[in-house]
């Protein structure tokens, strides 16, 4: 298990990398909301998870 990334997996890498394509600003892996998402945007009120198996 200590193997398995939790973070900056390439379908994160891939995703951000569209986010700023589209100009989204965002908050990556916050660690205080539950659930810890991948991805938050303030301004929307919204959080983002990226699983591994899609």
């Amino acid at each position: 298990m200590q193997a398995v990334k939790g973070r900056n997996t390439s379908h994160e890498r891939s995703v951000a990398s569209a986010l700023v394509c589209f100009g989204l600003k965002n908050r990556r892996n916050v660690a205080s909301l539950p659930g810890n998402p991948d991805f938050v945007f303030t301004m929307a009120k919204a959080a983002v998870v990226i699983d591994g198996d899609f």
